[in-house]
């Protein structure tokens, strides 16, 4: 009887239009030959040397003339550099080419740069099209892949958006990258090269920041997988690379059974290296990214001490020999070294894992676990037990510089408001951060709140103590949330804080706040800047160090001036500002008198007021309303009206439009008189308490 013959499986039909993508690293040398020398010459040239090839550079228009990058990288004998003949499609340059294409055999690649823009002239550096087709038609008789930049219709292939990431290790005031081996490349074969860009970006952000040093603790991990075995004999065990496995249909090596060991023998070598390798695999596949990320050589060699742990706890009574003495002899040095205070592998790292009921409980009492009281539960997927890291790594606190905003809750933003709900443990706050955001503070927990004890003369003292005591608070492990009103660092001398951290051991993690220098004139209606009133904005203080005087800017009619801490000298500020003759203190035109300005007084809070007139009167309206509110801010120029009422928005208008008429001064003053009086009517001022109706609903 004939056998019967089964029709083949129909499978998945190639769809054209996508790149055969492949990770070029030569294994023998290999040059990639540019004709070029602009920047993207120089970025072409820098990845061919980190993939370790050897670059040569040719051009027309001479060396000098090149991009710096590929000037130096001549000079540093890293690329080779060739002069070609000026005039492009001719018999001298084509021969030249031709020639070097022919003798360096080791030519791999041809990359052609000077092509980005369509026609050559005679004071453009670019290649003709035709040139180009030559150059492309002489590598594709030489069997020579290339890549002409924007021709696509010449290219073998294509340079794909790429990203190389790098191995961040932080420590107080610097922070030192190094390049994994981990790169990622996306293309778009054409189609939408500036997307390519952002969603290589978009992909970048959306990974942790230290993925690529998973990809090379991994590799170290492998390595050691391989180590020499007691006889010294090293095993030369080689899987299938995994990443080309991933694409390939292969069955995965995750789950590729390991041969079972013979009850009463040893595990040769070759199997021992075969199971590590699948344990290696599990970690890669289970664990977060972030844990493989942060693995000291140390935790690394318990990790594979927890696997022949594992392995010798499952085969107990079963299997004999080998193994199981290997490993029950690693766990005991391990111990030993632990009582002794020498230990390179911290003890709770090795600890076998519990069975199912028992691991459950431990993820709920850590001590049961022999993990510290204070270890964070990592949890994998699967449940795959994860080594925990060494308690001394816990002890250390952190410090939260965070910006309150101009005072109103609502303005807090996400990251501060979490900042003191939930994650806060000791908070310092400025004296003055209004009460309704230290009310978001958790009350009767483990959260303890510190005002600074600030003071006319007390100042530098009160800023010092707080400082003392966050450094204090970390180091006892505490999150100490450094809270300042408005913005850290806007007079907030939220640098000096930094510094301090960081000297003592701890970089402190900024929060910014909202600003009250734009925040608050825009909540008394008011925009720091406006088409047709106010082109340009200059924020400075009231105040110097130690109380000294500032210099202040001069008088423009299209400028905002905004003054933080100025109030308390409000009559030397004007007086500054206004006199003819100027003192020093300011750099410009005097200011007209009848300038308006408006001081707001606590900003977003439920007793805002704003106080506005003009330079020459606000002084005496300040004082017929009764006691200052502070903390306040001034704002100065002729944006304070502009939104008023039916609003004014032809300031800069009025200027340009007289500026070519005779007695344009006096007639402009008496336009802006005019304005000054429609602004703030017969009382020649304007007092608004509180906030806008509208944010009655937003409490």
């Amino acid at each position: 009887m004939a056998a019967l013959t089964l029709p083949l499986p129909s499978y998945t039909p190639p769809t054209s239009g996508a790149s055969l993508l492949l990770a070029f690293r030569p294994q023998t040398p290999k040059t990639l030959f540019i004709i070029g020398s602009n920047a993207l010459a120089a970025a072409r040239a820098f990845a061919a040397l980190e993939a370790g090839f050897a670059v040569v550079v040719a051009d027309s228009h001479g060396l000098d003339h090149s991009c710096d990058e590929i000037r130096w990288r001549v000079q540093q004998s890293q690329i080779s550099w060739i002069d070609l003949p000026v005039k492009q499609s001719s018999l001298a340059y084509d021969t030249v080419i031709e020639s070097i294409l022919e003798e360096r055999l080791d030519l791999a690649l041809v990359c052609v740069t000077d092509t980005l823009s369509p026609v050559a002239s005679s004071n453009d550096n670019t290649m003709t099209h035709r040139a180009a087709a030559t150059v492309a038609g002489m590598c594709r008789a030489k069997r020579i892949p290339v890549n002409v930049s924007d021709r696509p219709e010449l290219c073998d292939y294509t340079f794909p958006a790429c990203h190389r990431f790098q191995a961040i290790t932080s420590c107080p005031g610097t922070r030192s990258q190094t390049k994994t081996s981990l790169q990622l490349s996306v293309t778009t074969n054409g189609k939408a090269c500036r997307l390519a860009s952002r969603l290589r970006r978009e992909i970048i952000a959306a990974l942790p920041k230290n993925v690529g040093m998973a990809v090379d603790n991994i590799g170290t991990m492998r390595q050691m997988a391989q180590e020499a075995t007691s006889a010294g004999e090293k095993i030369e065990y080689n899987e299938p690379n995994e990443e080309d496995v991933a694409g390939s249909g292969l069955a995965p090596l995750l789950n590729t059974p390991v041969s079972l060991e013979v009850p009463g023998t040893s595990e040769s070598n070759l199997a021992a290296q075969r199971r590590r390798m699948r344990w290696i695999a599990q970690l890669s596949e289970y664990w977060p990214l972030e844990r493989l990320a942060a693995m000291t050589h140390d935790e690394m060699f318990a990790a594979m001490a927890r696997e022949e742990a594992l392995e010798a706890s499952v085969g107990d009574g079963i299997l004999a020999g080998t193994k199981s003495s290997r490993c029950s002899q690693r766990l005991k040095t391990a111990a030993s070294s632990e009582e002794t205070g020498k230990s390179e592998v911290p003890l709770d790292l090795i600890t076998p894992p519990s069975n199912s009921d028992s691991a459950g409980d431990a993820a709920h009492n850590p001590a049961s676990s022999g993990m510290p009281n204070n270890a964070p539960l990592l949890t994998s997927r699967h449940s795959l037990d994860i080594l925990s890291k060494p308690s001394t790594s816990l002890k250390k606190g952190k410090i939260l510089l965070v910006g309150s905003g101009p005072g109103h809750p609502s303005l807090l933003t996400i990251a501060a408001h979490k900042a003191l709900t939930q994650f806060g443990t000791l908070v310092l706050s400025d004296k003055l951060v209004p009460a309704q955001v230290l009310a978001l503070i958790p009350q009767g927990g483990n959260v303890k709140l510190y005002i600074a004890k600030k003071y006319p003369g007390n100042s530098e003292g009160a800023q010092n103590e707080l400082m003392d005591m966050a450094v204090e608070g970390a180091m006892r492990g505490e999150i100490v949330v450094r809270l300042k009103q408005g913005d850290p660092f806007l007079y907030g001398r939220g640098g000096e804080e930094v510094l301090f951290f960081r000297k003592a051991g701890f970089e402190p993690v900024v929060i910014p706040g909202i600003s009250s220098a734009l925040s608050g004139p825009l909540l008394a209606n008011i925009p720091v800047t406006q088409r047709g009133v106010a082109e340009s904005l200059i924020i400075c203080t009231g105040v110097g160090r130690s109380g000294k005087e500032v210099s202040l800017p001069g008088y423009r009619r299209e400028r905002s001036l905004v003054v933080l801490m100025g109030v308390a000298r409000l009559a030397t500020l004007i007086q500054a500002l206004t006199v003819t003759q100027g003192d020093g203190r300011r750099a410009g035109a005097p200011y007209p008198t009848y300038t308006p300005i408006a001081i707001i007084e606590r900003a977003s809070c439920p007793d805002q007021r704003v106080v506005a007139s003009t330079l020459a009167e606000i002084e005496a309206i300040l004082a017929r309303n009764g006691e200052q509110r502070t903390p306040a801010m001034i704002l100065i120029g002729w944006a304070a009206l502009a939104l008023s009422a039916e609003g004014d928005l032809e300031v800069l208008n009025d200027a340009s439009n007289l500026a070519t008429t005779d007695g344009a001064d006096g007639e402009l003053k008496e336009k802006d008189l005019e304005r000054v009086r429609r602004w703030l009517g017969p009382e020649r001022c304007l007092v608004q308490e509180g906030l806008e109706e509208g944010w009655d609903f937003i409490q």
